[in-house]
Protein backbone atom coordinates (compact mmCIF):
# COMPACT_ATOMS: atom_id res chain seq x y z
CA UNK A 1 0.00 0.00 0.00
CA UNK A 2 1.34 3.26 -1.10
CA UNK A 3 0.58 5.06 2.11
CA UNK A 4 2.53 2.39 4.16
CA UNK A 5 5.00 3.28 1.61
CA UNK A 6 5.36 6.81 2.35
CA UNK A 7 5.57 6.76 6.26
CA UNK A 8 8.52 4.05 5.69
CA UNK A 9 10.12 6.97 3.79
CA UNK A 10 8.63 9.35 6.34
CA UNK A 11 10.68 7.63 8.94
CA UNK A 12 13.64 7.00 7.14
CA UNK A 13 14.14 10.87 5.69
CA UNK A 14 13.19 11.81 9.55
CA UNK A 15 16.01 9.84 10.87
CA UNK A 16 18.66 10.96 8.02
CA UNK A 17 17.53 14.45 8.55
CA UNK A 18 18.32 13.85 11.92
CA UNK A 19 21.38 11.72 12.03
CA UNK A 20 23.08 12.20 8.44
CA UNK A 21 25.11 9.02 8.88
CA UNK A 22 22.81 6.52 8.96
CA UNK A 23 23.51 3.73 11.27
CA UNK A 24 22.84 0.13 11.22
CA UNK A 25 19.98 0.13 13.33
CA UNK A 26 18.29 2.53 11.11
CA UNK A 27 15.94 -0.45 10.57
CA UNK A 28 14.96 -0.99 13.97
CA UNK A 29 13.65 2.72 14.67
CA UNK A 30 11.43 1.82 11.61
CA UNK A 31 7.74 0.99 12.46
CA UNK A 32 6.63 1.12 9.08
CA UNK A 33 7.63 -2.01 7.27
CA UNK A 34 7.43 -2.46 3.28
CA UNK A 35 8.45 -5.29 0.69
CA UNK A 36 8.17 -5.82 -2.78
CA UNK A 37 6.34 -3.00 -5.05
CA UNK A 38 5.89 -0.73 -2.19
CA UNK A 39 9.50 -1.38 -0.76
CA UNK A 40 10.72 -0.32 -4.48
CA UNK A 41 8.15 3.03 -4.06
CA UNK A 42 9.56 4.04 -1.12
CA UNK A 43 12.99 3.86 -1.47
CA UNK A 44 12.69 6.02 -5.26
CA UNK A 45 10.45 8.26 -3.55
CA UNK A 46 13.97 8.45 -0.55
CA UNK A 47 16.37 8.93 -3.66
CA UNK A 48 13.74 11.30 -5.44
CA UNK A 49 13.89 13.35 -2.03
CA UNK A 50 17.69 13.21 -1.65
CA UNK A 51 18.84 13.63 -4.92
CA UNK A 52 16.47 17.00 -5.59
CA UNK A 53 16.79 18.08 -1.79
CA UNK A 54 17.88 21.78 -2.85
CA UNK A 55 15.27 22.09 -5.15
CA UNK A 56 12.57 21.12 -3.05
CA UNK A 57 13.92 22.94 -0.30
CA UNK A 58 14.06 25.95 -2.49
CA UNK A 59 10.19 25.12 -3.46
CA UNK A 60 8.92 25.15 0.33
CA UNK A 61 11.21 28.36 1.38
CA UNK A 62 9.04 30.61 -1.46
CA UNK A 63 6.31 29.23 0.13
CA UNK A 64 6.96 30.35 3.50
CA UNK A 65 5.75 33.26 5.08
CA UNK A 66 7.31 34.25 8.26
CA UNK A 67 9.17 31.58 8.92
CA UNK A 68 12.32 30.21 7.46
CA UNK A 69 12.75 26.31 6.09
CA UNK A 70 15.15 25.81 9.35
CA UNK A 71 12.60 27.27 12.05
CA UNK A 72 10.12 24.24 10.16
CA UNK A 73 8.94 21.37 12.57
CA UNK A 74 11.22 18.21 10.84
CA UNK A 75 8.17 16.39 10.27
CA UNK A 76 6.48 18.34 8.58
CA UNK A 77 9.65 19.83 6.79
CA UNK A 78 10.11 16.10 5.61
CA UNK A 79 6.42 15.90 4.75
CA UNK A 80 6.02 18.40 2.37
CA UNK A 81 9.57 17.24 1.15
CA UNK A 82 8.17 14.14 -0.18
CA UNK A 83 4.95 15.64 -1.48
CA UNK A 84 6.56 18.45 -3.32
CA UNK A 85 9.01 15.11 -4.79
CA UNK A 86 6.00 13.44 -6.00
CA UNK A 87 4.30 16.16 -7.65
CA UNK A 88 7.51 17.30 -9.04
CA UNK A 89 9.52 14.27 -10.59
CA UNK A 90 6.30 12.16 -10.38
CA UNK A 91 7.58 8.08 -9.91
CA UNK A 92 4.81 6.67 -11.89
CA UNK A 93 3.14 8.60 -14.47
CA UNK A 94 1.44 11.69 -13.71
CA UNK A 95 1.23 12.97 -10.61
CA UNK A 96 -2.08 13.57 -8.99
CA UNK A 97 -2.09 16.24 -7.30
CA UNK A 98 -5.57 14.89 -4.89
CA UNK A 99 -4.00 11.67 -3.81
CA UNK A 100 -0.68 13.38 -2.74
CA UNK A 101 -2.20 16.21 -1.06
CA UNK A 102 -4.36 14.02 0.92
CA UNK A 103 -1.90 11.28 1.85
CA UNK A 104 0.63 14.50 2.83
CA UNK A 105 -2.62 15.69 5.16
CA UNK A 106 -3.07 12.16 6.41
CA UNK A 107 0.99 11.90 7.16
CA UNK A 108 0.81 15.18 8.95
CA UNK A 109 -2.63 14.81 11.25
CA UNK A 110 -0.87 11.22 12.39
CA UNK A 111 2.62 12.71 12.89
CA UNK A 112 2.38 16.08 12.77
CA UNK A 113 1.44 19.13 15.27
CA UNK A 114 -1.84 20.23 16.00
CA UNK A 115 -2.48 22.59 12.93
CA UNK A 116 0.15 20.76 10.30
CA UNK A 117 -2.26 19.12 8.43
CA UNK A 118 -3.94 23.03 7.23
CA UNK A 119 -0.23 24.53 6.49
CA UNK A 120 1.13 20.76 5.02
CA UNK A 121 -2.60 21.52 2.57
CA UNK A 122 -2.37 24.88 2.02
CA UNK A 123 1.62 24.77 0.57
CA UNK A 124 1.08 21.81 -1.23
CA UNK A 125 -1.90 23.37 -3.03
CA UNK A 126 0.07 25.86 -4.16
CA UNK A 127 2.86 24.09 -5.58
CA UNK A 128 0.07 22.00 -7.33
CA UNK A 129 -1.21 24.86 -8.84
CA UNK A 130 2.27 26.20 -9.89
CA UNK A 131 2.97 22.61 -11.36
CA UNK A 132 -0.40 22.93 -12.98
CA UNK A 133 -1.26 19.32 -12.24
Amino acid sequence: MRRTARKYALQVLYSLDLNPEPDADLDATITEKVHNEDLAFAESLIHTVQMHLSEIDAVISAHLRKWSLSQLNVVDKIILRIGIAEMMYPLEGKAEKGIIINEAVLMSKEFGGENSYRFINGVLNAVANEQHL
